[in-house]
């Protein structure tokens, strides 16, 4: 009866130890084309699919666990892409939602590190990027404080 009993533990053992994580999610203008770039830190399975009314692209990321805070799109238009949505859709697999203004063409390509989907048709000008990741690439320094001092501070006293 033991035996049985770990055997259930056993089989626990020949499980991947370490799924891949989505770890960041981001929206960038490119040469004639808008990017969404999706941040793995290992290699994924990639499925992809279109859906209508609105125009969709479904990208799911098998193998893989969302590690990442829950961030809103800003619905700002950006090369056609009006809306993502991202989630945990089973234990295993992240589902990635992007909602076009229409159809476009649209590629998807596998990095190191990363997952590229590639959306080509919209406008791809005057837009900034966006990103799930809440802290800035940079910090612009602050300004230094104002050159303004008391008179009385550092003129000299009359004698």
């Amino acid at each position: 009866m033991s035996f049985l009993k770990a055997l259930p533990a056993a089989a626990l053992l020949f499980l991947p130890s370490s799924a891949a994580t989505v770890h960041s999610l981001s929206v960038v203008p490119s040469s004639g084309k808008t990017e969404v770039v999706i941040g793995v830190n290992a290699a994924v399975d990639v499925q992809d699919f279109t859906l209508d009314a609105p125009a969709r692209v479904v990208v799911d990321l098998k193998g893989a666990t969302l590690d990442m805070s829950r961030s809103t799109y800003d619905k700002v238009a950006r090369g056609g892409i009006t809306n993502i949505r991202y989630s945990q859709f089973r234990p295993n697999v992240v589902r990635v939602v992007i909602e076009m203004d229409a159809k476009h063409p649209y590629e998807v390509k596998r990095n190191d590190g990363e997952v590229r989907i590639a959306v080509t048709g919209g406008k791809t000008a005057d837009y900034s990027s966006w990103s799930s990741n809440k802290k800035p690439d940079y910090v612009a320094a602050p300004k230094a404080p104002s050159a303004a001092v008391p008179s009385s501070c550092c003129s000299p006293r009359p004698s």
